[in-house]
């Protein structure tokens, strides 16, 4: 991968397959250690809203969370586990119910919830 160029498609296609191979090892790894990688995101946002309440700098009654894309998802659900959470706002999905259930996540021919809010048909 070295004499690709990091952002190409075949710099892209080369790492996707080099990281494939490791994703076995990867899941055997955190089941072995009885947790889920479901279960594990979820768990280290909370520890993170923790730390930031012993920060001098942070109001522990004014904790926010804003998530971009899968972001969306994992401040969605630190909205609901963590009582310190007072706002969340979720932005920026990749794709629409409609392409989702017509052919799953990778199927983004539709228009995203973005480009809705600024053609103006976000009702």
């Amino acid at each position: 991968m070295k004499q690709l160029t990091p952002g190409s498609d075949a710099y892209n296609a080369a790492y996707n397959r080099l990281a494939g191979g490791y994703e076995n090892l990867m899941a055997r790894t955190i089941f072995l250690s009885r947790a889920t990688w479901p279960g594990m995101i979820p768990w280290d946002d909370y520890r993170s809203v923790e730390y930031f309440k012993t920060r001098p700098e942070v109001n522990p009654n004014r904790i926010g969370c804003v998530g971009l894309s899968g972001g969306g998802l994992r401040a969605a659900t630190l909205c609901g586990m963590h009582p310190s959470i007072r706002s969340t706002v979720v932005c920026c999905f990749l794709s629409t119910a409609a392409a989702m259930l017509r052919g799953g996540v990778d199927d983004c021919s539709e228009p995203s919830a973005g480009s809705i809010w600024l053609e103006g048909r976000l009702v």
